[in-house]
């Protein structure tokens, strides 16, 4: 069964089809004849089967150029990861993959020894920016493997972050280097180093401070603060040192997010 509605800019048409159980809304761009969304439906939930393609599919109406694709299987993302990323975005113009996703039965979840659940690129150069590991919706990678969330400056190339968790929490041994460490984009300078063992500010005092924080051209130290298992301690040498606990950024992203 098929319905169609015509107005000024676009066209809409609601398409049944009873074998496979679905509603496709599709909505075509008049003045190209593009089709510019493709939704799924079946009883009432965005869904499709994911060996059928994306249940949602976003076209640029000049370009033609697919800019979303959204893995959909009962109202949560989700596409097996081996099969790619339940979430893609394109830039319309060159159709370069700006973005994707890996989720599982609506949350953000790629084994980490395979490769980041979350991936963003430069627009201009396609350069990945942004690498992010998860195991159901938790930051997650062993730090032997590596940082669980890499950020890198598209123009220098300099990884400006590197953070390192376990199962959600920030987690690196100490004796091994930092859990978070951030670099100045055009110096390449360590701006800042903080110590974390399981979700704790931890570092003993005898190895330095737990929290560095450092002046990005010259690299000279501006803070210092030490810290064992959470709790925050008297600088050995009394000075550099914060009297309060520095506070921890959220870390929660939802499986598809409201993007720009």
């Amino acid at each position: 069964m098929k319905s169609h509605f015509k107005y000024a800019t676009i066209s809409l048409e609601v398409v049944e089809n009873r074998k496979a159980q679905t509603i496709a809304v599709l909505i075509r761009d008049s003045n190209t004849d593009t089709i510019i969304i493709e939704e799924y439906y079946a009883n009432g939930k965005r869904h499709r089967r994911a060996a059928d393609g994306p249940a949602v599919i976003e076209r640029d109406p000049a370009t033609g150029v697919v800019t979303v694709e959204k893995y959909v299987v009962e109202g949560e993302c989700h596409r097996e990861p081996s099969d790619g990323p339940a979430v893609i975005e394109r830039d319309p113009k060159t159709g370069t993959v700006t973005f994707e996703a890996y989720c599982v039965n609506g949350m953000i979840h790629r084994h980490p020894a395979v490769g980041p659940a979350w991936i963003e690129r430069d627009l201009g150069s396609g350069s990945v920016t942004v690498e992010e590991y998860y195991s159901n919706d938790d930051y997650n990678r062993s730090p032997v493997e590596g940082p669980a969330r890499i950020e890198r400056d598209a123009a220098t190339g300099v990884v400006t972050v590197e953070e390192y968790y376990t199962n959600g929490h920030y987690h690196r041994d100490p004796v091994v280097g930092p859990a978070q460490i951030k670099r100045n984009p055009a110096t390449g300078v360590i701006t800042t180093e903080r110590y974390w063992l399981n979700g704790k500010q931890h570092r003993h005092p005898a190895a330095g401070p737990a929290v560095i924080e450092r002046e990005p051209k010259s690299g000279i130290t501006t803070v210092a603060e030490y810290w064992l298992n959470g709790v925050n301690l008297r600088s050995p040498t009394g000075d550099l040192r914060s009297p309060t606990r520095p506070a921890i950024e959220a870390t929660a992203r939802p499986c598809t997010p409201a993007r720009p």
